[in-house]
């Protein structure tokens, strides 16, 4: 690899970039092929790592005043090439340097000084996905928000109203984990999910992940689009009289949700044989925290058992919770769940503080059963 001080001679040295071919054009074009034509340009280890570290050359060169970024032949990027899946997957440590190097690329190529083009043709997925998505994306220090903007059809039919657009701050944006999705489960995202394109930011209101996208907006303010004003997804800054609707002036948007759970078995309405063992599962979660405890209760919240929470696979992720418990006589019983965060903020037993909105109900979740 060359310096981060490469001149524009450096960048364009044969061999400097393993899979990938540049090449000085005149008025400081820069053209940049994954070069790989026999399997689509698919990349190996060396050249993902190139593909990483040549924006910062790019950026520190002189001579270089804008980047074309193609793929060479049928098509721009077919991901990582069999080798590389397969390092990944027999090697922990492969993984967690591919996992390093893709954030690496992004911010990369977003921090760029150089306006970069992609000409994307055939397939594109994996890392040259990652560049064709940023090319020409660039941020200011003056960017505070993001906004989405989708395709979906307002109800006037009116093709020029969005139906909503919502975005985030942008240091929640730029997070590791917030992404723009187009595939799930190995294959495309169904219509109702948001086909082609979906946003994927965990831990905030699920109306922050638009679907259906087109354009990402870099804003100088707060979005002001559609469903992100008045009290639309807004909660009260202060705690409220039941009943009073404060104007809007008083309202806060929603960012990080709150801890919450939900036991997914059994179902409520259950019919138990006394003497038998009632097995609970369910799914906690905690916003931009992690849920650190899950306990269930059979006695209205008088007393409290703790039950076995697994860590999340990553952040944001939800937590999966088990537990057995045992009635002790016959009758008419509630099974509640209440999760606590690594902050220590627990879900209240009955719904919080007024919103006339009716936004953020964390309160616990219970199923009602018979033993018989």
């Amino acid at each position: 690899m060359t310096p981060h001080s490469a001149s524009a001679a450096q960048l364009t040295a044969p061999g400097a970039y393993p899979g990938l071919h540049l090449q000085m054009h005149g008025g400081g074009i820069l053209e940049v092929v994954l070069q790989n034509d026999r399997t689509l340009n698919s990349v190996n280890a060396a050249a993902h790592r190139a593909l990483t570290v040549v924006w910062r050359d790019i950026d520190a060169a002189e001579g270089v005043r804008c980047v074309l970024i193609r793929g060479e032949g049928r098509g721009f990027s077919s991901g990582g090439d069999f080798e590389l899946i397969e390092e990944m997957a027999s090697d922990f440590t492969a993984l967690a340097r591919v996992w390093r190097e893709a954030r690496d690329l992004v911010y990369n190529v977003i921090n760029c000084g150089k306006p970069v083009v992609s000409a994307i043709h055939g397939p594109c997925v994996g890392a040259g996905l990652a560049v064709a998505l940023l090319a020409d994306v660039g941020l200011k220090d003056n960017a505070v928000y993001i906004g989405y903007y989708g395709q979906d059809l307002h109800l006037s039919r009116d093709p020029k109203q969005p139906v909503i657009s919502r975005g985030v701050p942008i240091a929640k944006a730029l997070e590791e984990e917030t992404m723009i999705a187009w595939a799930m489960n190995g294959q495309d995202i169904p219509l109702v999910h948001g086909y082609p394109l979906r946003l994927v930011i965990g831990g905030w209101p699920a109306s922050v992940s638009g679907k259906w996208l087109h354009t990402i907006a870099i804003r100088d303010k707060v979005h002001d689009g559609a469903k992100m004003t008045g009290k639309s997804y807004r909660i009260p800054i202060h705690p409220v009289v039941p009943g009073v609707d404060p104007p809007d002036s008083d309202f806060k948007i929603i960012e990080s949700m709150p801890v919450k759970s939900v036991i997914t078995s059994p179902k409520t309405g259950l019919e138990l044989p006394m003497g038998q063992p009632l097995a609970l599962r369910g799914h906690a979660w905690a916003g931009d925290r992690t849920v650190k405890e899950l306990h269930v209760s059979i006695d209205f919240g008088q007393t409290w058992q703790k039950a076995a929470l697994k860590a999340p696979k990553n952040r944001l992720a939800w937590q999966h919770w088990t537990a057995e418990v045992k009635m002790p006589i016959q009758g008419y019983y509630e099974v509640w769940a209440r999760a606590t965060d690594d902050a220590g903020v627990a879900q209240p037993m009955v719904m919080p503080q007024w919103n006339p909105e009716g936004y953020i109900n964390n309160a616990c979740h219970r199923i009602a059963l018979k033993v018989v």
